[in-house]
């Protein structure tokens, strides 16, 4: 009878911490994805600059990703690497703020 016990509690407190945990399981998958920089070197969502070689990143929020930025004709705009004809970025005022 003891053990039936023991056995009954340990499921009950297994099943809510389970459910006391589940709200923030969903956020931290969202905020680990995973990108990939023109050098092949990963990089996630705060990195402005590629650890590997130095190239500027941006955040696209239309397209939910992080991608490697070449300089555009103007000190203040930038290109995608890997799109150079889909037009001309600028960098949003949050870049220079600390999260």
């Amino acid at each position: 009878m003891q053990g039936q016990r023991e056995i009954a509690m340990y499921r009950f407190f297994e099943q809510l911490s389970s459910r006391i945990t589940a709200p923030f399981v969903g956020e931290s998958k969202r905020n680990s994805k995973v990108w990939q920089c023109t050098c092949g070197q990963s990089v996630f969502f705060p990195n402005t600059q590629c650890l590997a070689c130095s190239a500027a990143l941006g955040y696209l929020p239309e397209q939910g990703r992080v991608a490697t930025l070449e300089a555009g004709p103007e000190p203040t705009t930038w290109r995608l690497s890997d799109e150079p004809g889909a037009g001309l970025y600028r960098r949003c005022a949050n870049l220079g703020t600390p999260a």
